[in-house]
């Protein structure tokens, strides 16, 4: 009979045989090894919140929970988010999460996740979410170290057009982070919490002052100064970053205060790949420079103009070393190249046609023009041949013309 348990790291219920009690396995989620309870704990009773039974946790931040679940009566899988009993007390916060949650539900795109619901139960407000059976780029990282430029770059391409379409319907996100890039199981990329109103505590336990809605690690400049009035462009600042530590494994600015983490985005230079232990390729480098400099007008005018360079990259062939990772490519591109240096040192003899005006001839007293009709080289050495008969002819007739003459004299 299968047992359930809590993971002691990421919190999902997982389900084991029996003879597995008092043994040591993987939790799918997060991979973190946790030890089975040696006894089955005692059945939990059903905790409902409002029309979704709740079937385990997924995750928790400072500023609430996020719950699997299920729809009681559309029998749908979701993904509940609960505002903690901490946030409820700041209202400000609670309008904030109902005014930006409905909008965000309005938002229909395949790599964003999906609203389906908000309500209230009893004091805890809600909203359910599309469920994503996989994981977070973030558990990726964990789990693999790093992730590999070709992959890294499909990835990040998709988050571009979720981004792009955002844009379009007046959202921007304020959150990238690679907890908030999800991957599914086929590799689908799904955005989450677009549109939702963040809080540094959610990452921090304290306040940050200065700081504003994201998440230090990855945020603009000018986020931290004035989050409300940020442009799109604080967004792909984020994302570069995340470009960088999915490259890396690597965050590029650590500290254990988020004020400081803050400043080093304000005025250090950003480390290159080098810097972190993993060098890239200049096209990438060049890129992720871009979508990170510290003033907002420096970066990509658009996202169109940042899908076109990263598709760019991805068409050129660059491996991970910054070389072509195509050989039939690479052979063709030096056959082109000694065709090119043939073609520069012997160039193709040309026929050149006698120009117009030099085969037209003019009649004297008539004006009327007539038009010489080039003739072929066989007419050509016969008219030749013929010419030379007619002299050797001409000069014998007048020897014997002269002969005659003196004969008659």
């Amino acid at each position: 009979m299968p047992i359930q348990f809590p993971c002691t790291d990421c919190g999902k219920i997982l389900s084991c045989k029996d003879e597995l009690l008092g043994k040591k396995v993987r939790c799918p989620s997060c991979r973190t090894v946790v030890h089975v309870p040696e006894q089955p704990a005692a059945p939990a009773s059903t905790e409902y919140i409002g029309e979704y039974q709740i079937v385990g946790k997924l995750g928790q931040g400072g500023m609430g929970t996020v719950y699997e679940a299920v729809h009681d009566k559309l029998n749908r899988r979701v993904a509940l988010k609960v505002i903690s009993s901490q946030a409820m007390e700041n209202e400000t916060y609670v309008k904030r999460f109902k005014r930006e949650a409905q909008a965000a539900a309005a938002l229909n795109h395949p790599n964003i996740i999906g609203v389906f619901d908000i309500g209230e139960d009893v004091d805890r407000h809600y909203f359910s979410m599309e469920f994503v059976d996989g994981e977070s780029v973030q558990e990726k990282i964990k789990r693999e170290g790093k992730i590999p430029l070709e992959e890294t770059l499909r990835i990040v391409a998709d988050v571009v057009k979720a981004l792009r379409y955002a844009k379009e319907q007046n959202f921007i996100h304020r959150d990238i982070k690679p907890e908030n890039i999800m991957l599914t199981k086929t590799g689908v990329v799904k955005l989450a919490d677009l549109g939702l109103a963040k809080n540094t505590e959610e990452e921090f336990g304290v306040t940050a002052t200065g700081t504003g809605l994201g998440t230090p690690y990855y945020m603009a400049p000018e986020q931290s100064m004035d989050a409300a009035h940020v442009e799109f462009t604080a967004d792909i600042y984020a994302l570069g970053i995340t470009i960088l530590h999915m490259l890396t494994g690597k965050r590029p600015y650590e500290s254990n205060s988020a004020i400081q983490i803050v400043r080093m985005h304000l005025r250090d230079p950003l480390p290159s790949g080098k810097d972190l232990g993993t060098p890239l390729p200049e096209a990438v480098e060049a890129l992720i420079l871009k979508m990170c400099d510290k003033k907002p007008e420096n970066r990509h005018a658009d996202y169109e103009e940042l899908q076109d360079e990263i598709m760019a990259i991805q068409g050129g062939g660059v491996d991970d070393e910054g070389t072509d990772s195509n050989p039939k490519k690479k052979a063709k591109k030096k056959v082109k190249k000694k065709a090119a240096r043939k073609t520069v040192q012997k160039p193709a003899k040309r026929k050149v046609r006698e120009p117009v005006e030099e085969q037209e001839a003019v009649e004297e007293g008539e004006g009327e023009v007539k038009q010489e009709i080039p003739a072929s080289p066989r007419r050509a050495k016969r008219g030749k041949k013929g010419c030379s008969v007619l002299l050797l002819l001409g000069s014998g007739l007048a020897v014997m013309l002269m002969t005659i003459a003196s004969m008659v004299w």
